[in-house]
């Protein structure tokens, strides 16, 4: 199943992240392969924030799997949040931790 995410490189703490970081936790995952990533600029609680659009392979068809997976991804890489696009639909995945506002996943935000 193609996948498609918007990950912010600014982390909660307001460090920047690089690509090789961010693929790097990605190929952690299970089932995962990444296929294309790239630098985007996208916004976030509408300010500008650099983006990584990255596009990859997931090997089950469990979208509760899939989340799970990208919940920790948030947790790894200090997230609030990353869109994610699927065959089955779009949303948004929050941190476990996050405690702001959880917002519906808004495609004219999504870059690719």
């Amino acid at each position: 199943m193609e996948i498609k995410l918007n990950i912010g490189l600014n982390t909660q703490e307001g460090k920047p992240l690089n690509k090789v970081d961010v693929i790097s936790e990605i190929l952690k995952l299970k089932h995962i392969y990444v296929v294309e990533a790239k630098e985007v600029i996208g916004t976030y609680k509408e300010e500008i924030e650099p983006t990584l659009f990255v596009n990859i392979s997931y090997r089950t068809k469990s979208l509760s799997q899939l989340i799970s997976e990208i919940e920790s991804l948030t947790i790894a890489l200090k997230q609030d949040c990353i869109a994610v696009v699927t065959p089955m639909g779009s949303f948004m995945t929050f941190n476990p931790d996050y405690n702001g506002e959880r917002f519906r996943f808004d495609p004219s935000l999504f870059k690719e």
